[in-house]
């Protein structure tokens, strides 16, 4: 069975480990990136079957993020938007900018594992 593979970015140390290890847990093989231009980078290289993104980091944020993947003809990875920013206004852009899910943090691991495994599912059923 092939795992999926999941690239995480966000720019705090503690929180990609966490999210390494939890994701590892749960059979995932998980890539890290602690900004917005080695997230790009990420994708380019490990064509994740998933990506978790925070939006404020140095250099890019997860705004531009998104937008580079969802303009570089890629609509098919799913894309979940994952920060401190419980508004109105970041999560309408990150809805407009075609993310999958929106979250915040704190996050309920039990709630992004689900949204996570949904995720994958509607992608499966469309290749």
């Amino acid at each position: 069975m092939i795992k999926a593979k999941i690239l995480v970015i966000d720019d705090e140390k503690d929180f990609l480990i966490f999210m390494q290890e939890e994701l590892a847990l749960h059979g995932y093989e998980v890539v890290v990136a602690s900004d917005g231009e080695e997230g790009l980078e990420g994708i380019r290289n490990h064509r994740p079957d998933l990506v978790i993104c925070d939006i404020r980091m140095p250099k890019q944020d997860g705004f531009y993020v998104l937008r580079n993947l969802r303009h570089s003809g890629d609509s098919t990875t799913p894309f979940i938007m994952m920060t401190a920013f419980d508004d109105f206004e970041h999560t309408r852009t990150a809805y407009s900018e075609n993310a999958d899910f929106y979250i915040t943090k704190p996050v309920s691991m039990e709630h992004l594992l689900k949204n996570v495994q949904t995720l994958l599912s509607i992608k499966d059923n469309r290749l």
